[in-house]
């Protein structure tokens, strides 16, 4: 069941980044195929830094109201551009098809045992730590900790690497919101969700090069 959670989460995060990035272009120009939620997801990652360190929103906060947002720009989108919708939607499942099913039975077939501590472990625990420590604390009650020179050790290495890298800690603490048994697996989804959007990359980059007339959304 939690695969399927987890699916899903990672599609409508993709459909809802595309139906936001839509509604942000539509005033300064369109965007072909889809590069508005290349441009949705750039602009999200910003919010999402400025939320927590600058407003001092907890990220569960952030989780939904970015989840408000994305829900009413799909329900906007299949009001008054459903085709474009419809359309947009078939081809991001289309790229997500592949990433999706190896997450999919990678986990399925190997287990915990593989995506724990498959490739560099301590980096990927590093980040989980950060990522924990943001899901439980909000920026103000982090720099009280760090004030305490008698804290648990991953609770440093979690405040020393919000400082060096907080983008990545901070988006996959916004996965760390979902609701599942074992909350290694957000994880590994966190990481085919960064996949699908380098090949929605690769895909707009192909397009504009090889394609005579843009096809605009």
């Amino acid at each position: 069941m939690d695969y399927f959670i987890i699916i899903f989460f990672v599609e409508f995060l993709l459909i809802g980044l595309f139906a936001s990035g839509f509604i942000l272009t539509q005033r300064f120009g369109k965007l072909s195929n889809l590069n508005s939620l290349i441009f949705s997801y750039s602009f999200f990652i910003i919010f999402i830094n400025y939320a927590y360190f600058y407003t001092k929103l907890s990220i569960n906060s952030i989780f939904w109201f970015s989840l408000i947002i994305f829900f009413l720009s799909i329900i906007y989108l299949i009001i008054f551009y459903r085709n474009i919708f419809i359309e947009k939607t078939i081809l991001i499942l289309k790229i997500s098809f592949v990433p999706i099913l190896i997450f999919f039975l990678l986990a399925l077939a190997y287990g915990e045992q593989y995506y724990v501590f498959r490739g560099n472990y301590w980096d990927y625990f590093n980040y989980l730590s950060t990522a924990l420590l943001v899901l439980k604390n909000n920026f103000n009650e982090i720099l009280k900790v760090e004030n305490n020179i008698d804290i648990p050790l991953f609770i440093e290495i979690g405040t020393t690497n919000l400082h060096y890298r907080p983008s990545a800690s901070l988006l996959l603490s916004f996965f760390l919101n979902i609701k599942v048994s074992n909350f290694f697996i957000l994880g590994f989804a966190y990481k085919f969700f960064l996949i699908i959007l380098i090949l929605v990359s690769v895909f707009n980059f192909l397009s504009s090069l090889f394609k005579e007339n843009n096809i605009y959304i």
